[in-house]
């Protein structure tokens, strides 16, 4: 139930936000198509990370739809660029799974990549190698979520 309450709540905010910015919406769908014509490889998502977008937090945790990242002009926290690697490595077909690692009073969101039979993290560091949660993520003491 409580995983339900998540997903109503980030529905009615990414909804007010899309519908407050819905002049904006037919430039970003055309930014968002230019970005993942440019993104063949799993290199491209790294050079996009690097060189596009800029983290920040965020006043009102909110895991953004892809559209509402573009209108964002790809200005997130975590959860922004790891739902725009999800959307974009399953739209190149590659698998993509979309976590949460927890620690003390700290949570960080990334998508799992599997591209050429090796997984990849792709979060707001770049797309580098997945040893294990442990090697990658030393300071979580928390559970470690996948969500769908």
């Amino acid at each position: 139930m409580k995983n339900f309450g998540y997903c109503i709540r980030h529905f009615f905010l990414n909804l007010a936000f899309l519908l407050s910015h819905l002049k904006h919406i037919p430039r970003a769908r055309r930014r968002l198509k230019i970005v993942a014509n440019s993104i063949r490889h799993l290199d491209d998502l790294a050079g996009f990370i690097k060189n596009s977008f800029v983290y920040k937090a965020e006043k009102v945790d909110m895991r953004s739809w892809v559209v509402n990242f573009a209108i964002k002009h790809y200005k997130d926290d975590c959860d922004g660029i790891a739902a725009f690697s999800k959307w974009i490595s399953r739209k190149r077909h590659w698998k993509a799974e979309y976590w949460s690692v927890f620690g003390k009073n700290w949570g960080h969101a990334l998508c799992l990549v599997t591209w050429m039979n090796a997984i990849y993290i792709a979060d707001t560091k770049g797309v580098r190698p997945f040893m294990s949660w442990k090697k990658n993520f030393p300071r979580a003491t928390r559970r470690i979520k996948r969500w769908y």
